[in-house]
């Protein structure tokens, strides 16, 4: 009985690590795409260093778990602020960076709220930081910057912007519009060529009254 929740309390104390360590590596990946080494190495506590707080018979103490969870908030908020102060003035990835909070910590982190290292830092201490929102946090994050990167790749114009490349399109500008003025003026003259035609077998009808005459 004691074994098996020991058990649950190291998995449940392994995910709360993993969640925090998972958030940063979004936080990092979003920070990498401005400088490659702008971040110092991640020095706060990793899912495989929960086994090294637990007693011989897979027990923890108090004591043990309070202090990984305070190294993991002191660490997640440092990271924050490095990557907060990298991204500043980047409107883009400033507004990366929010909607990574808000979906890694279920919502919590506002932009009208608290200072987000200092609510990431009691997140971890509690204990309240989960997995599954980490891993979303992190896959949003993917899939916005491997987007960015599929944008930025194609923008290689295929015609040179040169001046002869400039005096060709607007050469075709000018023969768009005028086969539309021609189309314009077709148009208005075949109505009035049918008016002509029309107004010619008009007087032909009148002519019947005079051949009755005959008396």
């Amino acid at each position: 009985m004691h074994s098996q929740m020991h058990s649950q309390t190291l998995q449940a104390l392994r995910g709360e690590i993993e969640a925090v360590t998972t958030l940063q590596l979004a936080l990092n990946r979003i920070a990498l795409t401005v400088d490659d080494n702008s971040l110092t190495v991640w020095d706060g506590p990793r899912p495989e260093d929960v086994d090294d707080v637990a007693a011989d018979d897979g027990s923890f103490s108090r004591e043990a778990v309070v202090d990984l969870r305070q190294k993991a908030g002191e660490a997640l908020s440092r990271r924050y602020k490095e990557v907060e102060r990298l991204i500043l003035g980047r409107a883009a990835l400033e507004s990366l960076v929010r909607s990574t909070l808000a979906t890694g910590t279920g919502g919590v982190i506002a932009t009208d709220g608290p200072p987000a290292g200092e609510v990431l830092s009691a997140l971890a201490r509690s204990g309240a930081l989960r997995l599954d929102w980490a891993q979303e946090a992190a896959a949003q994050v993917r899939e916005v910057l491997d987007a960015k990167a599929g944008t930025k790749a194609p923008p290689r114009p295929t015609v040179p912007a040169t001046p002869l490349a400039k005096a060709g399109k607007a050469k075709a500008a000018v023969k768009k519009k005028v086969a539309a003025a021609k189309k314009k003026v077709a148009a208005k003259a075949k109505p009035a060529a049918k008016k002509k035609v029309a107004a010619k077998k008009k007087p032909a009808a009148k002519k019947k009254p005079a051949a009755k005459k005959k008396r």
